[in-house]
């Protein structure tokens, strides 16, 4: 199937926490499983619902301090791994830091370049 997205996501390992507009209290915890310019996925064991406001919480091992912003929940996908049953959402980013997320791509994409020269050398 060929891909919709008129855009590239990148593969980024991470932790997310999402707190849902409605009850800013609750703590959903999830894994990122990839990231681009106007938004992210990851992996949920918690339901959450479609179309939902949240303030998410981003940790990876490329930034020293989590990235925070607000999103949007645009879908959700029942996903099985390792025969663990998952929710697979998909989040818009709404109001974010840009040059931080340009930041993280910059890095991702640097990485990726490095590994391919390191390929070609061998």
């Amino acid at each position: 199937m060929p891909e919709k997205r008129s855009y590239l996501r990148f593969a980024l390992k991470g932790n997310i926490t999402l707190h849902p507009e409605d009850n800013p209290a609750r703590i959903i915890k999830g894994d990122l499983i990839n990231i681009c310019f106007l938004g992210f996925a990851a992996n949920l064991r918690e339901n959450i619902g479609t179309g939902m406001t949240v303030q998410f919480e981003l940790t990876t091992s490329l930034l020293k301090v989590p990235f925070a912003g607000k999103g949007k929940i645009q879908y959700i996908k029942r996903i099985t791994v390792d025969n663990t049953p998952l929710l697979r959402v998909g989040v818009t980013f709404i109001d974010i830091d840009k040059d931080i997320i340009m930041r993280i791509l910059n890095m991702i994409q640097h990485e990726i370049s490095v590994q391919q020269r390191q390929k070609k050398k061998y």
